[in-house]
């Protein structure tokens, strides 16, 4: 069963959150940075891992700036592995995605976004793990809000500014 947690900190925007880096859109990355930071230290302090990895799985160039501006101000003291999941009909000299393997299953998967709306490109994503045998996702990490109906179980924690 997925938990949602609400953080009135996030913001519902009219746009995507890297329209305009402005302090505002600043403030909710950065709350974004806190909230993955906090789930984070929470996965590794319960890890019996040696070498724990953390998946962060991402589509679009929102998922992609999302993901960066946050890993470049977190201190994760384990591996960390962007996976970016092309949008459909995305066509690039190179092949971004990284191999997605099952052992991912043992893994920290967490998936950054804007914001889902109609749940497509939740849906592409989870689709393409689970292709690869990664059935399950830890985290979904969102800067504005989410349509509950759209998340599946798969899903275990989803922090967001609202759930309608």
């Amino acid at each position: 069963m997925t938990q949602y947690k609400t953080n009135k900190k996030l913001h519902c925007v009219e746009h995507p959150v890297t329209l305009f880096l402005d302090d505002y859109n600043r403030s909710i990355l950065e709350q974004m940075q806190i909230e993955l930071q906090e789930q984070i230290d929470m996965y590794l302090s319960t890890c019996n891992k040696e070498f724990p990895v953390i998946n962060i799985f991402v589509s679009g160039s929102s998922g992609a700036f999302i993901s960066a501006w946050i890993l470049s101000r977190s201190v994760i003291p384990a591996k960390v592995t962007v996976v970016y999941i092309k949008k459909d009909g995305e066509n690039s000299h190179h092949d971004s995605s990284v191999d997605i393997n099952s052992d991912m299953n043992d893994q920290f998967n967490v998936i950054i976004d804007d914001f889902v709306c109609s749940g497509t490109t939740l849906r592409r994503i989870l689709h393409k793990a689970q292709s690869k045998g990664v059935y399950d996702v830890d985290l979904l990490l969102v800067s504005a809000s989410v349509k509950e109906c759209e998340i599946p179980n798969c899903i275990k924690t989803v922090i967001c500014y609202k759930v309608s």
